[in-house]
Protein backbone atom coordinates (compact mmCIF):
# COMPACT_ATOMS: atom_id res chain seq x y z
CA UNK A 1 0.00 0.00 0.00
CA UNK A 2 1.32 3.44 -0.93
CA UNK A 3 1.65 5.97 1.87
CA UNK A 4 1.94 9.76 1.83
CA UNK A 5 4.19 11.93 3.97
CA UNK A 6 3.47 15.65 4.34
CA UNK A 7 6.42 17.80 5.40
CA UNK A 8 5.57 21.27 6.74
CA UNK A 9 8.79 23.30 7.11
CA UNK A 10 8.07 26.39 9.18
CA UNK A 11 10.24 29.08 10.72
CA UNK A 12 10.22 27.59 14.22
CA UNK A 13 9.00 24.00 13.76
CA UNK A 14 8.94 21.19 11.20
CA UNK A 15 5.93 18.87 11.20
CA UNK A 16 5.49 15.60 9.36
CA UNK A 17 2.27 13.63 9.01
CA UNK A 18 1.98 10.14 7.52
CA UNK A 19 -1.28 8.90 5.98
CA UNK A 20 -2.53 5.70 4.40
CA UNK A 21 -5.44 5.16 2.02
CA UNK A 22 -8.64 4.01 3.71
CA UNK A 23 -11.52 3.70 1.25
CA UNK A 24 -10.39 6.71 -0.74
CA UNK A 25 -9.66 8.98 2.23
CA UNK A 26 -6.29 9.64 3.87
CA UNK A 27 -6.06 8.16 7.37
CA UNK A 28 -3.47 9.66 9.69
CA UNK A 29 -1.26 6.92 11.10
CA UNK A 30 1.56 8.95 12.61
CA UNK A 31 3.05 12.39 13.08
CA UNK A 32 6.24 14.05 14.24
CA UNK A 33 7.19 17.58 15.28
CA UNK A 34 10.58 19.10 16.03
CA UNK A 35 12.10 22.54 16.51
CA UNK A 36 13.98 23.92 13.55
CA UNK A 37 16.95 26.27 13.47
CA UNK A 38 18.40 27.97 10.43
CA UNK A 39 15.13 29.45 9.16
CA UNK A 40 14.25 33.14 9.13
CA UNK A 41 10.84 34.37 7.99
CA UNK A 42 10.21 31.13 6.10
CA UNK A 43 13.53 31.23 4.22
CA UNK A 44 16.60 29.01 4.74
CA UNK A 45 19.56 30.94 6.17
CA UNK A 46 21.58 27.98 7.55
CA UNK A 47 21.17 24.89 5.40
CA UNK A 48 23.07 22.55 7.74
CA UNK A 49 20.82 23.38 10.69
CA UNK A 50 17.67 22.99 8.61
CA UNK A 51 18.88 19.65 7.26
CA UNK A 52 19.43 18.36 10.81
CA UNK A 53 15.81 19.10 11.67
CA UNK A 54 14.51 17.61 8.42
CA UNK A 55 16.57 14.45 9.03
CA UNK A 56 15.22 14.16 12.59
CA UNK A 57 11.61 14.35 11.44
CA UNK A 58 12.17 11.98 8.52
CA UNK A 59 13.80 9.52 10.93
CA UNK A 60 10.52 9.49 12.84
CA UNK A 61 8.64 9.02 9.56
CA UNK A 62 10.87 6.05 8.74
CA UNK A 63 10.02 4.50 12.11
CA UNK A 64 6.30 4.98 11.45
CA UNK A 65 6.56 3.32 8.03
CA UNK A 66 9.58 3.67 5.75
CA UNK A 67 7.36 3.40 2.65
CA UNK A 68 6.10 6.92 3.41
CA UNK A 69 9.55 8.25 2.42
CA UNK A 70 8.76 7.34 -1.21
CA UNK A 71 6.05 10.00 -1.49
CA UNK A 72 6.79 13.29 0.28
CA UNK A 73 4.84 16.49 -0.34
CA UNK A 74 6.37 19.62 1.16
CA UNK A 75 5.38 23.25 1.56
CA UNK A 76 6.77 26.47 0.12
CA UNK A 77 6.42 29.17 2.75
CA UNK A 78 9.01 31.79 1.86
CA UNK A 79 7.90 35.40 1.24
CA UNK A 80 10.17 35.43 -1.82
CA UNK A 81 7.49 33.77 -3.92
CA UNK A 82 6.00 35.73 -6.80
CA UNK A 83 2.50 35.42 -8.19
CA UNK A 84 1.27 36.61 -11.55
CA UNK A 85 -1.80 36.13 -13.69
CA UNK A 86 -1.12 34.39 -16.99
CA UNK A 87 -3.45 33.77 -19.92
CA UNK A 88 -3.08 31.44 -22.89
CA UNK A 89 -5.24 30.21 -25.75
CA UNK A 90 -5.40 27.38 -28.26
CA UNK A 91 -7.62 26.38 -31.13
CA UNK A 92 -9.87 23.31 -30.86
CA UNK A 93 -8.33 20.62 -33.05
CA UNK A 94 -11.19 18.11 -33.24
CA UNK A 95 -13.50 18.29 -36.25
CA UNK A 96 -16.57 18.51 -34.04
CA UNK A 97 -15.04 21.28 -31.94
CA UNK A 98 -15.46 19.27 -28.73
CA UNK A 99 -12.93 20.16 -26.05
CA UNK A 100 -10.82 17.25 -24.80
CA UNK A 101 -8.66 16.67 -21.72
CA UNK A 102 -5.54 16.89 -23.90
CA UNK A 103 -6.45 20.39 -25.10
CA UNK A 104 -7.07 21.53 -21.53
CA UNK A 105 -3.63 20.27 -20.50
CA UNK A 106 -2.08 21.95 -23.54
CA UNK A 107 -3.53 25.38 -22.78
CA UNK A 108 -2.60 25.13 -19.09
CA UNK A 109 1.01 24.35 -20.01
CA UNK A 110 1.03 27.34 -22.34
CA UNK A 111 -0.05 29.57 -19.44
CA UNK A 112 2.80 28.20 -17.34
CA UNK A 113 5.37 28.91 -20.04
CA UNK A 114 6.55 32.22 -18.64
CA UNK A 115 9.93 33.86 -18.33
CA UNK A 116 10.34 33.84 -14.56
CA UNK A 117 13.75 35.42 -14.75
CA UNK A 118 17.07 33.99 -13.55
CA UNK A 119 17.16 31.58 -10.60
CA UNK A 120 13.40 31.13 -10.31
CA UNK A 121 11.21 28.06 -10.81
CA UNK A 122 7.52 27.35 -11.17
CA UNK A 123 5.91 26.08 -7.95
CA UNK A 124 2.19 25.91 -8.68
CA UNK A 125 -0.22 27.11 -11.35
CA UNK A 126 -3.85 27.50 -10.28
CA UNK A 127 -6.56 27.77 -12.91
CA UNK A 128 -8.94 30.65 -12.22
CA UNK A 129 -11.23 30.14 -15.19
CA UNK A 130 -11.54 28.75 -18.70
CA UNK A 131 -12.98 30.79 -21.58
CA UNK A 132 -14.62 29.17 -24.59
CA UNK A 133 -15.24 31.42 -27.60
CA UNK A 134 -15.27 34.48 -25.34
CA UNK A 135 -17.57 33.03 -22.68
CA UNK A 136 -15.75 32.97 -19.33
CA UNK A 137 -16.36 31.68 -15.82
CA UNK A 138 -16.07 28.04 -16.91
CA UNK A 139 -14.51 25.62 -14.41
CA UNK A 140 -14.65 22.39 -16.47
CA UNK A 141 -14.77 22.81 -20.27
CA UNK A 142 -14.51 19.11 -21.16
CA UNK A 143 -17.23 18.17 -23.64
CA UNK A 144 -18.11 21.76 -24.54
CA UNK A 145 -18.06 22.71 -28.22
CA UNK A 146 -16.17 25.70 -29.51
CA UNK A 147 -13.40 27.04 -31.73
CA UNK A 148 -11.08 28.64 -29.17
CA UNK A 149 -10.13 27.63 -25.63
CA UNK A 150 -8.50 30.13 -23.25
CA UNK A 151 -7.33 29.79 -19.68
CA UNK A 152 -6.58 32.33 -16.95
CA UNK A 153 -4.19 31.03 -14.30
CA UNK A 154 -2.48 32.34 -11.18
CA UNK A 155 1.15 31.28 -11.54
CA UNK A 156 3.49 31.03 -8.54
CA UNK A 157 7.29 30.92 -8.70
CA UNK A 158 10.09 30.78 -6.11
CA UNK A 159 13.88 31.05 -5.96
CA UNK A 160 15.35 27.90 -7.45
CA UNK A 161 17.85 27.50 -4.62
CA UNK A 162 15.12 27.33 -1.97
CA UNK A 163 13.36 24.57 -3.88
CA UNK A 164 16.60 22.75 -4.66
CA UNK A 165 17.75 22.81 -1.02
CA UNK A 166 14.59 21.11 0.24
CA UNK A 167 14.63 18.55 -2.57
CA UNK A 168 18.28 17.79 -1.80
CA UNK A 169 17.65 17.33 1.94
CA UNK A 170 14.83 14.88 1.24
CA UNK A 171 16.98 13.02 -1.30
CA UNK A 172 20.02 12.81 1.02
CA UNK A 173 17.87 11.06 3.60
CA UNK A 174 16.67 8.58 0.99
CA UNK A 175 13.27 10.12 0.45
CA UNK A 176 11.50 11.06 -2.76
CA UNK A 177 9.92 14.50 -3.17
CA UNK A 178 6.59 14.26 -5.00
CA UNK A 179 5.94 17.97 -5.22
CA UNK A 180 5.91 21.38 -3.53
CA UNK A 181 2.70 23.13 -2.52
CA UNK A 182 2.41 26.85 -1.77
CA UNK A 183 1.50 27.40 1.91
CA UNK A 184 -1.77 29.35 1.60
CA UNK A 185 -3.13 26.82 -0.90
CA UNK A 186 -2.50 23.80 1.32
CA UNK A 187 -3.90 25.52 4.43
CA UNK A 188 -7.03 26.56 2.55
CA UNK A 189 -7.45 23.03 1.24
CA UNK A 190 -7.83 21.60 4.74
CA UNK A 191 -10.10 24.17 6.42
CA UNK A 192 -12.18 26.00 3.79
CA UNK A 193 -15.42 24.60 2.44
CA UNK A 194 -16.59 25.00 -1.13
CA UNK A 195 -19.41 27.27 0.08
CA UNK A 196 -16.94 29.59 1.80
CA UNK A 197 -14.81 29.80 -1.34
CA UNK A 198 -17.89 30.53 -3.43
CA UNK A 199 -19.23 33.28 -1.14
CA UNK A 200 -15.86 34.95 -0.71
CA UNK A 201 -13.39 34.29 2.10
CA UNK A 202 -9.88 35.19 3.17
CA UNK A 203 -7.72 32.60 4.90
CA UNK A 204 -4.97 34.10 7.07
CA UNK A 205 -2.17 31.83 8.28
CA UNK A 206 -0.16 33.34 11.15
CA UNK A 207 3.05 31.43 11.64
CA UNK A 208 6.10 32.21 13.73
CA UNK A 209 8.07 34.05 11.04
CA UNK A 210 5.50 34.66 8.31
CA UNK A 211 1.90 35.61 7.71
CA UNK A 212 0.23 34.41 4.53
CA UNK A 213 -3.23 34.79 3.09
CA UNK A 214 -5.39 33.46 0.28
CA UNK A 215 -8.53 35.17 -1.02
CA UNK A 216 -11.20 33.05 -2.70
CA UNK A 217 -14.27 34.35 -4.52
CA UNK A 218 -16.70 32.45 -6.73
CA UNK A 219 -14.62 29.36 -5.97
CA UNK A 220 -11.48 30.93 -7.49
CA UNK A 221 -8.19 31.83 -5.84
CA UNK A 222 -7.93 35.49 -6.78
CA UNK A 223 -5.02 36.71 -4.64
CA UNK A 224 -2.36 35.28 -2.32
CA UNK A 225 0.85 36.44 -0.68
CA UNK A 226 3.29 35.79 2.18
CA UNK A 227 4.65 38.56 4.45
CA UNK A 228 7.92 38.29 6.44
CA UNK A 229 6.19 38.97 9.75
CA UNK A 230 4.63 36.63 12.26
CA UNK A 231 3.98 35.76 15.88
CA UNK A 232 7.72 35.70 16.65
CA UNK A 233 7.71 39.47 16.06
CA UNK A 234 5.13 39.78 18.82
CA UNK A 235 7.43 37.82 21.13
CA UNK A 236 10.33 40.14 20.29
CA UNK A 237 8.16 43.19 21.02
CA UNK A 238 7.24 41.81 24.44
CA UNK A 239 10.90 41.04 25.19
CA UNK A 240 11.95 44.59 24.32
CA UNK A 241 8.97 46.23 26.04
CA UNK A 242 9.45 44.35 29.31
CA UNK A 243 13.25 44.06 29.07
CA UNK A 244 13.19 40.29 29.50
CA UNK A 245 14.77 37.35 27.60
CA UNK A 246 13.08 36.20 24.41
CA UNK A 247 12.33 32.73 25.82
CA UNK A 248 10.50 34.25 28.81
CA UNK A 249 8.59 36.63 26.52
CA UNK A 250 7.40 33.62 24.50
CA UNK A 251 6.06 31.95 27.66
CA UNK A 252 4.26 35.11 28.72
CA UNK A 253 2.75 35.49 25.25
CA UNK A 254 1.45 31.92 25.24
CA UNK A 255 0.26 31.77 28.86
CA UNK A 256 -0.81 35.35 29.61
CA UNK A 257 -1.00 37.10 26.25
CA UNK A 258 -4.20 38.75 25.09
CA UNK A 259 -4.64 40.34 21.68
CA UNK A 260 -7.54 42.68 22.49
CA UNK A 261 -6.83 45.16 25.34
CA UNK A 262 -10.53 46.06 25.57
CA UNK A 263 -11.14 42.60 27.01
CA UNK A 264 -8.43 42.96 29.70
CA UNK A 265 -9.28 44.47 33.05
CA UNK A 266 -7.32 47.53 34.13
CA UNK A 267 -6.39 45.84 37.42
CA UNK A 268 -5.20 42.56 35.90
CA UNK A 269 -1.49 41.96 36.38
CA UNK A 270 1.31 39.54 35.48
CA UNK A 271 4.02 38.63 37.99
CA UNK A 272 7.19 38.42 35.90
CA UNK A 273 8.90 36.85 38.90
CA UNK A 274 6.97 33.63 38.28
CA UNK A 275 8.63 33.41 34.88
CA UNK A 276 12.05 34.76 35.83
CA UNK A 277 12.64 32.41 38.74
CA UNK A 278 11.41 34.17 41.85
CA UNK A 279 10.77 37.56 43.32
CA UNK A 280 7.93 39.96 42.69
CA UNK A 281 7.92 42.00 39.51
CA UNK A 282 4.41 43.09 38.62
CA UNK A 283 3.42 44.50 35.23
CA UNK A 284 0.02 45.47 33.89
CA UNK A 285 -1.57 42.76 31.75
CA UNK A 286 -3.25 45.49 29.73
CA UNK A 287 0.16 47.00 28.95
CA UNK A 288 1.37 43.63 27.62
CA UNK A 289 -1.84 43.33 25.62
CA UNK A 290 -1.26 46.76 24.09
CA UNK A 291 2.21 45.63 22.96
CA UNK A 292 0.62 42.62 21.27
CA UNK A 293 -2.15 44.74 19.77
CA UNK A 294 0.31 47.20 18.21
CA UNK A 295 2.07 44.47 16.21
CA UNK A 296 -1.20 42.80 15.20
CA UNK A 297 -2.52 46.17 14.02
CA UNK A 298 0.44 46.36 11.66
CA UNK A 299 -0.26 42.84 10.41
CA UNK A 300 -3.98 43.39 9.83
CA UNK A 301 -3.27 46.68 8.09
CA UNK A 302 -1.15 44.74 5.57
CA UNK A 303 -4.09 42.37 5.04
CA UNK A 304 -6.56 45.24 4.59
CA UNK A 305 -4.36 46.82 1.92
CA UNK A 306 -4.21 43.55 -0.01
CA UNK A 307 -8.00 43.11 0.19
CA UNK A 308 -8.48 46.65 -1.15
CA UNK A 309 -6.04 45.94 -3.98
CA UNK A 310 -8.52 43.34 -5.28
CA UNK A 311 -11.11 46.04 -5.97
CA UNK A 312 -14.67 46.06 -4.71
CA UNK A 313 -15.12 42.48 -3.53
CA UNK A 314 -17.48 41.06 -0.94
CA UNK A 315 -16.01 38.47 1.42
CA UNK A 316 -19.36 37.24 2.69
CA UNK A 317 -17.84 34.21 4.43
CA UNK A 318 -15.44 36.48 6.33
CA UNK A 319 -11.94 35.59 7.50
CA UNK A 320 -10.58 32.26 8.72
CA UNK A 321 -7.47 32.26 10.93
CA UNK A 322 -5.02 29.34 11.12
CA UNK A 323 -1.45 28.77 12.27
CA UNK A 324 0.09 28.81 15.72
CA UNK A 325 -0.50 32.54 16.07
CA UNK A 326 -4.24 32.04 15.62
CA UNK A 327 -4.53 30.52 19.10
CA UNK A 328 -3.87 33.75 21.00
CA UNK A 329 -6.66 34.83 23.33
CA UNK A 330 -8.78 37.67 21.98
CA UNK A 331 -7.40 37.44 18.46
CA UNK A 332 -10.71 36.75 16.73
CA UNK A 333 -12.36 39.78 18.31
CA UNK A 334 -9.42 42.02 17.41
CA UNK A 335 -9.51 40.69 13.84
CA UNK A 336 -13.26 41.36 13.59
CA UNK A 337 -12.67 44.93 14.70
CA UNK A 338 -9.76 45.60 12.36
CA UNK A 339 -10.89 43.70 9.25
CA UNK A 340 -14.62 44.50 9.58
CA UNK A 341 -15.39 40.89 8.73
CA UNK A 342 -16.82 37.85 10.46
CA UNK A 343 -13.85 35.90 11.85
CA UNK A 344 -13.41 32.31 12.97
CA UNK A 345 -10.57 29.93 13.79
CA UNK A 346 -9.98 27.43 10.98
CA UNK A 347 -9.96 23.77 11.95
CA UNK A 348 -9.45 20.76 9.66
CA UNK A 349 -12.59 19.54 7.90
CA UNK A 350 -12.91 16.08 9.43
CA UNK A 351 -15.02 14.73 6.56
CA UNK A 352 -11.91 14.84 4.34
CA UNK A 353 -9.46 13.03 6.63
CA UNK A 354 -9.73 10.05 8.98
CA UNK A 355 -8.03 10.46 12.34
CA UNK A 356 -7.02 7.59 14.60
CA UNK A 357 -7.87 7.89 18.29
CA UNK A 358 -4.36 8.96 19.30
CA UNK A 359 -4.36 11.77 16.72
CA UNK A 360 -7.78 13.28 17.47
CA UNK A 361 -6.16 16.23 19.26
CA UNK A 362 -4.90 17.79 16.04
CA UNK A 363 -8.50 18.20 14.87
CA UNK A 364 -8.80 21.15 17.25
CA UNK A 365 -5.43 22.70 16.50
CA UNK A 366 -5.14 25.38 13.77
CA UNK A 367 -1.36 24.81 13.71
CA UNK A 368 -1.96 21.63 11.69
CA UNK A 369 -3.97 23.27 8.91
CA UNK A 370 -1.02 23.45 6.53
CA UNK A 371 0.43 19.96 7.01
CA UNK A 372 -3.02 18.34 6.74
CA UNK A 373 -3.64 20.38 3.59
CA UNK A 374 -0.46 18.88 2.16
CA UNK A 375 -1.81 15.41 2.92
CA UNK A 376 -5.05 16.23 1.10
CA UNK A 377 -3.22 17.60 -1.95
CA UNK A 378 -1.09 14.47 -2.00
CA UNK A 379 -4.11 12.17 -1.71
CA UNK A 380 -5.76 13.91 -4.65
CA UNK A 381 -2.67 13.64 -6.80
CA UNK A 382 -2.13 9.98 -5.92
CA UNK A 383 -5.71 9.14 -6.93
CA UNK A 384 -6.95 7.89 -3.56
CA UNK A 385 -10.63 7.48 -4.44
CA UNK A 386 -13.00 4.77 -5.59
CA UNK A 387 -15.28 7.37 -7.12
CA UNK A 388 -13.59 7.58 -10.52
CA UNK A 389 -15.78 10.27 -12.04
CA UNK A 390 -15.38 12.51 -9.00
CA UNK A 391 -11.68 11.80 -8.81
CA UNK A 392 -11.21 12.78 -12.44
CA UNK A 393 -12.63 16.22 -11.68
CA UNK A 394 -10.57 16.61 -8.51
CA UNK A 395 -7.41 15.49 -10.28
CA UNK A 396 -7.92 18.16 -12.92
CA UNK A 397 -7.97 20.75 -10.16
CA UNK A 398 -4.81 19.32 -8.64
CA UNK A 399 -3.06 19.38 -12.00
CA UNK A 400 -3.17 23.15 -11.62
CA UNK A 401 -1.10 22.76 -8.44
CA UNK A 402 1.55 20.46 -9.87
CA UNK A 403 4.92 21.97 -10.78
Amino acid sequence: MKLICALDIGTSKIRAVVAENENGLPKIIGLSTTDVFGMRHGAIVDLNEVNKSIFKVLSDVKNINKKALDCIYFNIGTPEVKTQVSTAATGISTGEGEISYEEIEKVKKLAENLNFGPNRKLVNSIVQEFIVDGVGGITDPIGLVGNRLEVKSLVISVFSQHLNNINKAISLFGGKASGPIFNPISSANSVLSKIQKELGVILIDIGAGTMSFAIYLENKLIHTKIFPIGSANITSDIAVGLKIPYEIAEKIKLEQGAAFPKEVGSRETINLGEFLGGGKNIVSKKFVSEIIEARLDEMFELINKEIKSCGKIELSAGAVLVGGGAKMAGLTNLAKDRLKLAVQIGLPLNDKIIFSDENQNILNDPEYANVLGLILCGAINEGWSDENSLMDKIRKVFNALKP
